[in-house]
């Protein structure tokens, strides 16, 4: 008998959307020690998510999810300061 891993879904969605919104909590926690505001960092948590999910490949594993996460969290937060000197603002 021989085991194969199960193919990647049709839906690349359906297969890494949920491991990054399990980390969500973390997302916003990790955003509220960059601001100091809730509604930027709701802002900056959310943009956060929304990149990850565009930009994970489906294969990643856990430690590539939270590292994704909190690398394009700290790519927006200094954009976003170096672009209209106020982070959580674009």
């Amino acid at each position: 008998m021989s085991v194969t891993a199960n193919p990647p879904s049709r839906n690349r969605h359906a297969d890494i959307d949920p491991r990054i919104e399990a980390l969500g909590p973390d997302v916003h926690r990790m955003a509220r020690r960059f601001l100091s505001s809730e509604k930027e960092a709701a802002a900056l948590a959310r943009k956060t998510i929304a990149r990850a999910k565009r930009e994970l490949p489906v294969a990643a594993g856990e430690d590539a999810v939270r590292l994704c996460l909190f690398r394009s969290m700290h790519d927006i937060f200094a954009a976003d300061l170096r672009s209209n000197g106020r982070p959580g603002r674009s």
